[in-house]
């Protein structure tokens, strides 16, 4: 059953959230936003340390909750259509994760579309890949997690590594991921009542910002079309009323058809990744601790 506080969030997110978005215009206005909203309401858990750094020449946060005494690495990319948000917009999930793994992450501070198109995103991200493994560290520790089109460049991610030969991490999770920007499901258009964030009505508009004429079915652009080899372990979560439900459900039986270890959570009356209320709903709450008992099992 849905708790009281997902519906008052739900209820909240469609009457002004979603409007917003439907509204705003220019993304200077919408990066200012998701900053803003991240300053004013996001809970971090006790402990939590954030520190600005490099990698190489790539610019990255790093993020620890209390004490650090495994030697995964999770590498966290955020969402925000390709066009907005930053580590500060998802900085406080990531250490509540980091508290529960007692491990430490980085956040790739990746290059935006529109200003830089694909495929700027992914360069960065395999840019900081490469750089953790010239640090010393254990590609056979990473955890590859994100969210929403962070979500998708966590596959293209695993398809770069697969592709590349490159040693597989111990696991991968995505939380409602953009995985394709063909848009073939029908959860984009049978949710865009029922999704409380995302305006279906939008979505061509950012998809061109961020593609700049690439093709949307190319397996670099939209990883559901990829080659999964030796893929780790993924977890996925999705909401049963967002939009984006299909990419999810498409990707699973993808990766299922290649072999893959996968395992999918669906949230009756959640919205997209509602994970970033935690510290609000118990189910946001309950969402993390999934995905932290998921990468303590691959151990």
């Amino acid at each position: 059953m849905m708790s009281w506080q997902l519906r008052g969030f739900s209820w909240f997110s469609r009457q002004f959230v979603k409007r917003w978005l439907a509204s705003v215009r220019g993304i200077p206005d919408l990066r200012d936003g998701f900053e803003r909203h991240a300053r004013r309401s996001h809970i971090s858990p006790p402990l939590a340390d954030y520190r600005n750094g490099h990698i190489g020449n790539k610019p990255v946060k790093w993020v620890s909750c209390g004490p650090v005494k495994n030697r995964d690495t999770l590498i966290y990319i955020h969402g925000g259509g390709y066009v907005a948000g930053s580590p500060e917009t998802h900085q406080h999930l990531v250490a509540h994760l980091c508290q529960a793994l007692e491990s430490e992450a980085v956040m790739p501070r990746y290059r935006l579309a529109p200003e830089n198109p694909f495929p700027a995103a992914i360069e960065d991200i395999i840019a900081c890949y490469h750089g953790l493994v010239a640090q010393g560290r254990d590609p056979a520790r990473f955890i590859i997690g994100g969210d929403s089109a962070g979500g998708g460049l966590v596959f293209s991610l695993l398809a770069y590594l697969a592709k590349s030969g490159l040693p597989k991490p111990l696991c991968a999770f995505a939380l409602s991921p953009v995985v394709d920007f063909t848009h073939a499901g029908d959860s984009i258009k049978t949710n865009a009542d029922s999704e409380s964030v995302l305006v279906s009505a939008r979505i061509a508009e950012m998809d061109q910002m961020y593609l700049n004429g690439a093709d949307p079915a190319d397996p670099e652009v939209s990883p559901l079309f990829a080659d999964f080899p030796n893929c780790p372990p993924v977890l996925m979560h999705v909401a049963d009323q967002e939009i984006l439900r299909d990419d999810t459900l498409a990707m699973q039986n993808h990766l299922l058809e290649q072999g893959a270890d996968v395992l999918v959570r669906s949230w009756a009356g959640g919205f997209h990744v509602w994970h970033m209320l935690v510290g609000y709903v118990p189910e946001a709450r309950a969402a993390l601790k999934d995905v932290a008992d998921f990468i303590k099992a691959q151990r």
